[in-house]
């Protein structure tokens, strides 16, 4: 399986088809990337190129001993790393349970990243006014 390095842990992961629509897939609590041994392959059969990683802890990916490593934000910055390492700008990202809630995190960060945009709304009640000015 393939795998990377992200801050000194080894992170395995697995890719099904070539598409330009990438999609990560997050498994779940105890689980690992074969939850979606069936999925994947079939969001990739639909023109996707489709990514499932274990987060650490898990499956093929280092147990490392400290707790700190299995904070949300900790999987979050893994599925990141992960798109860093296969050069991608954007992707789907979903999963379950624990994937969902990392999926989640990731999203909540990347908007949290983004400039807002600052604009001023006026509101309009519908009624003509009597000011000729």
């Amino acid at each position: 399986m393939p795998q990377f390095q992200h801050k000194g842990r080894r992170i395995s992961y697995r890719a099904y088809g070539t598409g330009d629509r990438p999609i990560v897939l997050v498994h779940g609590l105890l689980l690992n990337k074969h939850m979606f041994d069936r999925l994947g392959p079939a969001l990739a059969r639909r023109g996707n190129r489709v990514i499932t990683l274990d987060l650490l802890g898990h499956g093929e990916s280092d147990r490392p001993p400290e707790m700190v490593n299995y904070s949300m934000r900790f999987f979050a910055d893994q599925v990141v790393g992960l798109l860093d390492h296969l050069e991608l700008d954007q992707a789907v990202i979903g999963g379950t349970s624990l994937g969902a809630n990392t999926s989640l995190t990731v999203a909540r960060d990347a908007l949290l990243a983004q400039p807002l945009p600052l604009f001023s709304v006026a509101r309009h009640s519908g009624r003509e006014s009597s000011d000729s000015a």
